[in-house]
């Protein structure tokens, strides 16, 4: 769509793993932090992460783009179910703190600016009086 790169399909073999085979294969340790641009293909990298997410629940940073989701057969609103479902939170940062967007929010930020990358943290992690 542009000078990203991406597979596809024709001579030559690509090795495609998941987040947690990759993971498992290279063994780690912990994982605090993931960035996710994958050009529309976002829900199928949270569903390659599940083990991932559920035992080092690293803060995420996506990139959200919807004519990219929509050419992967998803929208935001699928993806923003997979990270709620994996209780992430959108979030924004501030000086001194972070801080919970509302979906809606951000929903009206990517129709505005038709992509946006985004923060998301585990609901786990953000203050009692904020989750």
């Amino acid at each position: 769509y542009g000078t990203d790169s991406r597979v596809a399909s024709g001579d030559g073999d690509t090795e495609l793993l998941t987040l947690d085979s990759l993971l498992t294969k290279i063994g780690t340790n912990r994982v605090s932090f993931v960035k996710i641009d994958a050009q529309g293909g976002e829900v199928d990298v949270l569903a390659g992460a599940t083990r991932l997410l559920q035992r080092d629940a690293p803060d995420l940073y996506i990139e959200i783009w919807e004519e990219g989701l929509q050419r992967s057969g998803y929208t935001s609103d699928v993806l923003f179910t997979a990270l709620r479902n994996a209780e992430y939170v959108p979030c924004q940062l501030r000086r001194t703190r972070v801080e919970p967007i509302t979906e809606s929010a951000l929903t009206q930020r990517v129709a505005r600016q038709r992509y946006c990358d985004q923060l998301f943290i585990p609901s786990s992690q953000l203050p009692i009086g904020v989750r």
